[in-house]
């Protein structure tokens, strides 16, 4: 990503460029979901994101990131992304056996 992140930037949805010249406005909200990226739905932590220089990509405080190659891609991992986070967060359920 090239360009910071503008001086209005909104909760959720966010418009990245990209350096090859992509621009993508992305909805983080389906995904803040969990014992990680739940704690991103808190606005006041959210809009601390910043732009890890070294890694080129999106970083919020305790150390929360993603992919730059999913934030390019992101209608190619957004569903999968959602799913995964609903397996892990439904209980597994253990059947008793009785003797």
């Amino acid at each position: 990503m090239r360009s910071p992140l503008p001086s209005g930037f909104v909760l959720y949805p966010n418009r990245l460029i990209f350096d090859d010249g992509l621009v993508r406005t992305i909805n983080f909200e389906p995904i803040l979901n969990g014992p990680v990226w739940g704690k991103l739905r808190v606005p006041s932590l959210f809009q601390q994101v910043k732009i890890d220089v070294e890694s080129d990509t999106l970083l919020w405080p305790g150390e929360i990131d993603i992919d730059p190659t999913v934030l390019h891609d992101w209608p190619d991992h957004l569903a999968y992304i959602v799913e995964k986070q609903k397996r892990l967060s439904t209980p597994v359920v253990h059947e008793e056996t009785h003797p």
